[in-house]
């Protein structure tokens, strides 16, 4: 069975789960969300080391990306302080 997965924060440690996650057969990248402006509309591949292109285009929305892309799990990345994550973290629920 494979999940459905959403990578929430490209930052170094982001990306780096991102290619974990790669190399795993039970996980489904669907979905990548990062407010960097040089980030956004890229695809997912451009910001690993290997530029593969996977066909997930970086949004900077989070809601809509959720909702289009229903993942089963989000790996959520973007910074430990809560009172700056709450409403991210409120959203993936």
């Amino acid at each position: 069975m494979s999940h459905r997965v959403l990578f929430y924060g490209l930052g170094p440690i982001g990306l780096r789960a991102v290619q974990l996650a790669q190399g795993r057969e039970d996980l489904e990248i669907v979905g990548a969300v990062d407010i960097d402006p040089a980030k956004v509309g890229k695809d997912l591949g451009d910001l690993l080391e290997t530029n593969a292109q996977l066909g997930i285009q970086i949004s900077d929305d989070a809601m809509t990306c959720i909702q289009e892309t229903r993942p089963d799990l989000i790996v959520h990345c973007t910074s430990s302080w809560l009172p700056k994550v709450e409403t991210q973290l409120l959203a993936c629920l």
